[in-house]
């Protein structure tokens, strides 16, 4: 470290330099920090949902119809619990640790003019709920399950 100000004195491939103590402390953080815990992207617009027990996909008007139709179920739950995996922040992101996947979900997007599916594997659903995000090959953890339709 030097003696007046924040910096600290690093020996790299034959020389001594001097750089600033915060860029330490970045390269020596566990790549856990790195990680974003936004389940999906911002600009992200979601036009299709696959569970094993339920479907929702929005129609040609832009309401969510969900197959096979659950009496009861308005239309404010339905855009409520689509609002929340559009919105998703998990506590904690990770590299994925090859635990087995107990079901799948399949989400589809839009993009502009150009649509793509998201696969996710539920790993766990207590204590914390456990999401594996297959492209991106990243586990999601959250604190609860979230309500299934």
């Amino acid at each position: 470290m030097h003696p007046l100000d924040n910096r600290l004195y690093v020996l790299y491939d034959g020389q001594v330099q001097l750089i600033p103590a915060s860029v330490l402390r970045a390269v020596s953080a566990p790549l856990n920090d790195f990680l974003s815990t936004s389940l999906l992207e911002d600009k992200a617009r979601l036009l299709a949902f696959k569970f094993p027990a339920f479907g929702l996909k929005q129609n040609e008007q832009g309401a969510w119809v969900r197959t096979p139709e659950l009496k009861n179920l308005g239309s404010d739950q339905v855009n409520r619990f689509v609002d929340e995996w559009r919105h998703a922040r998990a506590l904690s992101a990770a590299p994925y640790a090859s635990k087995p996947v107990k079901e799948r979900v399949t989400l589809t997007l839009a993009d502009g003019d150009k649509q793509h599916t998201i696969e996710f594997g539920v790993l766990a659903y207590k204590p914390e709920f456990i999401l594996y995000r297959l492209d991106e090959n990243l586990e999601y953890s959250f604190p609860r399950k979230p309500v299934r339709g």
